[in-house]
This record gives structure tokens, C-alpha cells and sequence, in this order.
């Protein structure tokens, strides 16, 4: 069988990756009662201070309208009515959007790795131990031992509130999965349902779980049962040091996320 995904344009399935993360942040406000905004040339999710997701997203303008779209979104941004921590796909960073960026002192703090898998060509992990058992969570005390892990990990200060995992898997559209090892949760991956995509996102192992495979063996089984669901495409971000472990379930790189922050006290 010809592979789904070289059947499609590159510039075909990053659009797919950033719809499934765009539309994850915005059903985790919408479900939560959050602030948010969407049009066709940005969007954004804006929680209190300290705490997420709060992201401005994407930036879709034509080159004769860039400048003035930009400094629209900076307005807003510096007015706080926008988040500071804006996320730009790598194929919309033209060396304009960049020079504009720069000059209005927003600063690249990170890059994720925007990724696909064909699940079909899901890589069997060999486990390392048989110690453990993964299942779906459903209960506020382990999303909060999931949120601990997630937290203690998160590239930036912000934290993530079990509520707002507890009120985006109340359907069938997200789902999450945790990892026991000792009595105890140690690594937690999230499955995003969306526009015929499993998305897979925060999968998290905690400090001293490490180096055991557990990350790979949650994401593996969260895949499974979205294999089972019948989806046929995965798409995930990862941090760029944390391309290497996903690719050995197969996914393949299409694209880099730049992470902007708005340099000033104002916007700690």
C-alpha cells in the first residue's frame, strides 16, 4: 500500500499538525470557559497570569498587508489583550515576519518539532521492564499526579490546572493515558481527536521514572487505542531534543515551531 503520508504534499501535512495543535489550545479555552479569539490571520487562548495555556497562535498575512498586520497584533499584545508568548510555524516565518519580531523586541525562547506517523508503520517498542500497566485516566487525584509530571517539565513557569484536563476529557475527543510503576504515575500522554487526526500531546515522565522507555510505552498505547478508533494519521510537537525518542516509534519531522516572547517586565 502507497504510505498515506507521502501521498501528501509536505506543505499539506504541517497544515494538519497546526490545525490539530491550534484547535487543541482553543477546545481546552472553549471547554474551560477561557478567553479566546480566532480569524484567518491569528488566534489566540489567554488564561490568568502564571497559568495555561495562554498563547497568541500563528501568523497568515500577505506580504502587502504584513506590517500592518503585525504591528496590529503587537498593539494588542502590548495592551495585554493578547499573551506574550507567541507561537509561529516555521513556514510562515518569513525573514520580514522575523526582522519585525526582533525590532519589537519578541525573542525565540524555544522550537518544537513538528512531527507525523502513518499509524499503520507504529514501531513495536521492546519494553525494558514488565513491571507497569498503563490505563485511560478518569479521576481528579490522578490528573493531578499527571499535572505534577507535566509541570515540573514545562519549558516555560506557566501550570497547568487538573481541571481544565478533567473538563477537555469529558468527551471522546481527548483522552488521557498514565503510566504506573511502583504504585504509582510516572508518565502521562495526551490524545487530541480532531479533523480525522490523533494529536498527541504533554506526554511527560517524571524526573526519577527516566530512561526506562515509559514515555514511549504510554504514547505507543495511547496510539493504539487511536488506531482502534480508527484514525490513521498521528501528528505530535516535540521539543527539538525529544525528536530523536519519537522517531523511534516511527514519526518523521515536517516542521519547526518557534516559540516568541515578548521581552519587558510587563510581560513576566
Amino acid at each position: 500500500m502507497t504510505s498515506i503520508i507521502n501521498q501528501i504534499h509536505k506543505e499539506h501535512i504541517t497544515k494538519y499538525i497546526t490545525q490539530n495543535l491550534f484547535n487543541f489550545y482553543l477546545n481546552i479555552a472553549k471547554e474551560n470557559n477561557l478567553t479566546y479569539f480566532e480569524s484567518d490571520t491569528y488566534s489566540y487562548v489567554k488564561n490568568v497570569s502564571g497559568v495555561w495555556p495562554s498563547y497568541t497562535l500563528g501568523f497568515h498575512s500577505k506580504k502587502e498587508m504584513l506590517e500592518k498586520d503585525f504591528h496590529s497584533i503587537n498593539n494588542l499584545i502590548e495592551q495585554k489583550l493578547c499573551p506574550p508568548l507567541w507561537i509561529i510555524p516555521q513556514n510562515e516565518l518569513s525573514p520580514e515576519l522575523f526582522n519585525l519580531l526582533k525590532n519589537n523586541n519578541f525573542r525565540p525562547i524555544t522550537k518544537w518539532a513538528g512531527m507525523a506517523l502513518e499509524l499503520e508503520n507504529l514501531t513495536q517498542i521492546e519494553r525494558k521492564t514488565e513491571n507497569f500497566h498503563i490505563k485511560k485516566i478518569s479521576e481528579l487525584n490522578d490528573f493531578k499526579s499527571a499535572c505534577e509530571i507535566i509541570n515540573a517539565s514545562n519549558f516555560d513557569s506557566s501550570k497547568i490546572l487538573p481541571q481544565h484536563l478533567v473538563t477537555i476529557c469529558k468527551d471522546n475527543s481527548n483522552e488521557m493515558y498514565a503510566l504506573w510503576f511502583e504504585n504509582k504515575i510516572v508518565s502521562i500522554s495526551l490524545i487530541s481527536y480532531s479533523d480525522g487526526v490523533a494529536g498527541g500531546y504533554l506526554t511527560a515522565t517524571s524526573k526519577e521514572a527516566r530512561g526506562k522507555g515509559f514515555g514511549l510505552a504510554v504514547l505507543a498505547h495511547s496510539l493504539h487505542k487511536a488506531i482502534r478508533k480508527g484514525f490513521c494519521v498521528s501528528v505530535i510537537q516535540s521539543s527539538k531534543m525529544g525528536e530523536k525518542v519519537w522517531e523511534k516509534l516511527g514519526f518523521q519531522f515536517f516542521n519547526d515551531y518557534t516559540i516568541f516572547w515578548k521581552v519587558g517586565k510587563q510581560f513576566r
